[in-house]
């Protein structure tokens, strides 16, 4: 263990006449420690400066958030932006799935979710993703150190539903709604994965909202899920 830091995101990278080495508290240090080797390389001298380095996060959460409910990003280029976020060592992606143009995600209870007809016009109607692929943009942060944290916001931003239903989340229908699609998304994404959820909440008046939160975070616990508001 490094004696600097009990992160387990510290690592130490030596670099002398003699060798390489590089010590880390668990396998996220080795590979920070690795990516950092790989930044020093110098293509012009074909070699790498002699360095002592010590380093760890002074935030154990780094974040970045893309809003793909409003701007959707094909899964190639978001595993493109992951690459580049892991090499600043950003170690969180909050992935707001969710918004008023639309839901992202595929719905298996509610198809009519996914119909173009009920999306914004102009903001990529009728995209989103089948959880295959929501599943392997998981699996490629996870090997990046990258923890994703998805969003389904609710109640807020929630146009689409009202286009879709003809009634807003806040309604008695549109709560049930809501609890059976996080059931649907915990039912197909395992809590290894998505340990978090974050249900939004915000920008939103609707009658008697701490009853709507807590009925959310019931079905999010019975899951396993760590709740984020």
């Amino acid at each position: 263990p490094q004696p600097f830091s009990q992160s387990p995101e510290a690592y130490s990278l030596t670099v002398t006449e003699e060798g390489i080495d590089i010590a880390a508290n668990s396998n996220r240090g080795l590979v920070y420690g690795n990516t950092t080797l790989e930044q020093l390389w110098d293509e012009q001298a074909q070699a790498y400066p002699l360095v002592a380095i010590q380093d760890y996060p002074a935030y154990s959460v780094r974040g970045v958030m893309h809003d793909v409910g409003r701007n959707f990003q094909s899964i190639d280029y978001l595993k493109k932006q992951l690459r580049q976020l892991a090499r600043y060592k950003i170690n969180t992606f909050h992935w707001h799935l969710s918004d008023n143009p639309g839901w992202r995600i595929e719905a298996i209870r509610y198809p009519q979710l996914n119909d173009p007809a009920n999306y914004r016009p102009g903001r990529d109607p009728g995209k989103f993703y089948t959880y295959a692929e929501i599943i392997d943009l998981f699996e490629y942060a996870r090997a990046l150190n990258i923890q994703v944290i998805p969003e389904l916001d609710m109640p807020g931003h929630s146009e689409y539903v009202k286009e879709t239903f003809g009634f807003g989340m806040g309604s008695w229908r549109g709560r049930r709604i809501c609890r059976e699609l996080l059931r649907e998304f915990f039912e197909q994404v395992p809590a290894e994965l998505a340990p978090y959820i974050h249900i939004g909440s915000d920008e939103v008046f609707i009658p008697f909202p701490g009853n709507f939160i807590r009925g959310l975070e019931q079905v999010a616990r019975e899951h396993g899920r760590k709740v984020i508001v």
